[in-house]
């Protein structure tokens, strides 16, 4: 199986025309195979087209995790219910 990762940026661009209907699975997969030079195969580009959108960068939110990891590792400063020591 080829490595796909290489290809990314096609993937990601024939398939959201494909799912914005400007252009058809077929011609999307013909397109992938042939930029690819011919590296990846019609079942690979297929099945590449169909998951796209697995191959979309993830958003990186780094305020938002220093948020979140200083809600989860900050000392608790009141007593929990019911008890007098801390």
């Amino acid at each position: 199986m080829t490595d796909t990762r290489e290809y990314r940026d096609d993937i990601v661009f024939y398939g959201s025309l494909v799912a914005g209907g400007e252009l058809s699975r077929d011609a999307a997969v013909a397109q992938l195979v042939e930029v690819s030079a011919h590296r990846i195969s019609e079942r690979e580009a297929r099945q590449a087209i169909d998951t796209w959108q697995g191959y979309l960068p993830t958003p990186t939110f780094p305020t938002a995790r220093r948020a979140l990891l200083a809600r989860l590792f900050t000392r608790r400063t009141t007593n929990t219910k019911g008890t007098t020591r801390r």
